[in-house]
């Protein structure tokens, strides 16, 4: 998987209407072995950070983006078991609906429309799927998507709203001067690899000085909840240089095995609350 690239296409019924896919896959998240950090948004940030550490890095555009740190170092995933299933409590909804994802665009009116993709890359999409061995077609007999795909698209849709709040509140944070740039708190546990650099942080001394109308303008973003959530994430750094030393000496992994999830076993479970 490393060097992945995904080959992502629209699932349309008037192609796919008897197509499918593999429901079930033991490497189910081992396409994400080279991410170091992945994008999340303001309501799965009090789960996330029970176990991940939580920054901001710039997009190419220049803004800014609320990331998962996943690994210290450039093109490695540290919570990544060999096997591809995730090391820690909670997997970030970014990586939740794999194989598939969110086509968004815009329609006359204005208003944003998800469409359900799919990445054909991951070698799970089936022409002529077969139920006796894991597999399942998208759409039904009446041409309507299965109950598992929309839920899928609901919950896609309730995302992309919850990003578009998020982007807000970071940019409220940015205007405001509140983010400075990550320094690592602790030693390289591996010296021979640079530290991964462009993530950014909450200045908490500027924080502390804030003025009644940026105060204000924070509350009502909830971008003052996004900055003491980040800050309040930090301390999970440790588990990332815990693994990245247990990497260095090839120990044995002793995380709980987590791999074969399928989707439905992600909805199952779902504490997210998205407000609309």
């Amino acid at each position: 998987m490393i060097g992945y690239t995904p080959d992502i296409q629209p699932i349309r019924p008037s192609v796919a209407k008897s197509h499918g896919w593999e429901r079930r896959r033991e490497d189910v998240l081992s396409f994400a072995v080279t991410d170091a950090s992945c994008p999340i948004v303001l309501e799965e940030m009090q789960l996330a950070l029970v176990s991940l550490p939580l920054a901001f890095a710039r997009r190419k555009s220049g803004e800014f983006e609320l990331v998962a740190v996943t690994g210290l170092y450039a093109q490695e995933n540290l919570l990544l078991t060999e096997e591809g299933s995730w090391r820690t409590s909670y997997v970030p909804s970014w990586y939740r609906g794999y194989p598939f994802y969110a086509g968004v665009s815009t329609g006359g009116d204005g208003q944003d429309r998800i469409a359900l993709c799919f990445d054909h890359a991951s070698g799970r999409y089936r022409e002529e799927p077969e139920t006796a061995h894991g597999e399942d077609r998208f759409f039904d007999a009446e041409g309507s998507l299965k109950p598992v795909l929309s839920r899928l698209t609901t919950f896609f849709t309730k995302r992309h709203l919850s990003r578009k709040r998020t982007l807000a509140a970071i940019k409220c944070l940015a205007e405001a001067d509140l983010l400075q740039p990550w320094e690592w708190s602790f030693e390289n546990p591996v010296p021979e690899k640079p530290l991964r650099d462009g993530f950014w942080t909450v200045d908490r001394v500027r924080l502390r000085n804030i003025s009644e109308d940026v105060f204000r303008d924070l509350f009502e973003t909830r971008a003052l909840e996004m900055a003491y959530l980040q800050l309040a994430s930090m301390p999970q750094l440790a588990v990332l240089r815990q693994f990245a030393m247990l990497s260095a000496h090839k120990s044995e992994d002793q995380a709980p095995d987590e791999s074969g999830q399928s989707i439905d076993q992600f909805f199952e479970d779902d504490e997210i609350e998205f407000r609309w």
